[in-house]
């Protein structure tokens, strides 16, 4: 569940993307006005995850999370393809056997 937090006087935005928690930080002092600007903008980034329109860059540019964020999404779309990836030879041999899937060996 995401939440605006208050931190060192400003608000800061909590949120899960791609199974790891975030964190970023605003400007903004920690008032009741700026608190429900940055609720709505959370419920925005909310609605992109959801709907898998969200583009960390796009909404946090310059972020400290741009690079974890990069090799996830590399990580992602690995665990997406269609066969088993595997390093060693063992492994695939015994998957190939058990499973009858297709295993492509990288390394």
């Amino acid at each position: 569940m995401a939440k605006v937090r208050a931190r060192k006087e400003t608000n800061n935005l909590d949120f899960s993307y791609l199974g790891c928690r975030y964190r970023e930080q605003t400007v903004l002092p920690d008032t009741p006005q700026n608190r429900k600007k940055v609720e709505a903008a959370l419920k925005r980034v909310e609605a992109q995850i959801i709907l898998d329109q969200f583009d960390y860059e796009k909404v946090f540019p310059g972020s400290k999370n741009l690079k974890r964020i990069k090799e996830r999404e590399l990580q992602n779309k690995a665990n997406d393809l269609p066969f088993h990836c595997l390093s060693n030879e063992v492994h695939q041999t015994y998957l190939s056997q058990i499973f009858s899937i297709p295993i492509l060996l990288v390394g």
